[in-house]
């Protein structure tokens, strides 16, 4: 077989987010992916309570076992110890700087008691390229502009401040708009691409699109598009599943492409 993508998330027990909707969707795209989980939490598609993290040697030990049979190049990591610098800064040396392609989908939701502040100023440097791998982060807006300001990235508008985050770390950007915009927003090598897409409302909540999103985007990438080609594919797939009632809902609010 092709070497597989790996995906590193938390388990959501609920089966709507994290580990296992992350291999439902890249199953369904006719990719096969390894996991390796990186937080046990506690919770259902309402209510987080808690998680577990799990520690970085028993993640390197997997990721070095399973590299034995088929070294994964391309990988998603989702909700991480954002708090651990030294969990960050191990993975990164073992795992993303060895890696080809890089999707990071940075979980900055308050659905855990921790602090914003102190992920950023982690993660930063945690999401940087620094070995020619491309490094892919899927924000959305509310999540990006809390690293903006927390990482003193200046500019004149949203755009420009993209572009200056873009440069600086070398990640490229696949930003969501929620309700806000009917667009996905690009930005790679210094560039700004808007992609149509179509808000559908609905009646509940979906429980763990971000998740989804970012894995569909890797899937695609790993199928051999490219970046805007992947994007718009993904926002296909995401408008697709939303219509036919794919997903996990919960009863909160009216939500697209999250």
């Amino acid at each position: 077989m092709n070497s597989p993508i790996l995906i590193l998330a938390g388990i959501d027990p609920s089966g709507g987010a994290g580990i296992i909707a992350d291999i439902k969707t890249a199953s369904e795209l006719g990719v096969f992916a390894y996991a390796i989980p990186t937080i046990f939490t506690n919770q259902n598609s309402f209510i987080f309570k808690s998680k577990k993290d799990v520690e970085y040697s028993y993640i390197i030990d997997s990721y070095k076992t399973i590299s034995e049979e088929k070294k994964p190049e391309y990988v998603k990591i989702g909700y991480i110890p954002h708090h651990d610098p030294e969990w960050l800064r191990i993975i990164k040396q073992i795992i993303i700087n060895k890696s080809k392609v890089v999707v990071i989908d940075p979980v900055l939701k308050p659905t855990s008691s921790e602090n914003i502040e102190s992920y950023v100023s982690s993660f930063t440097d945690f999401i940087s390229s620094e070995n020619g791998n491309k490094i892919i982060l899927t924000p959305n807006k509310k999540e990006l502009e809390n690293i903006f300001a927390i990482a003193n990235i200046k500019g004149t508008s949203f755009k420009k401040k993209a572009i200056n985050f873009n440069n600086i770390t070398g990640s490229a950007l696949v930003i969501k708009f929620e309700t806000e915009k009917e667009i996905v927003m690009v930005v790679e090598n210094s560039t700004v691409s808007e992609i149509p897409v179509k808000i559908i409302k609905t009646e509940k909540e979906i429980h763990g699109t971000g998740c989804r999103f970012s894995t569909a985007l890797l899937s695609f990438l790993f199928n051999g598009y490219n970046l805007i080609e992947s994007a718009q594919k993904t926002a296909e797939y995401m408008t697709f599943k939303i219509k036919e009632n794919s997903f996990l809902l919960s009863e909160k609010s009216n939500l697209i492409i999250n």
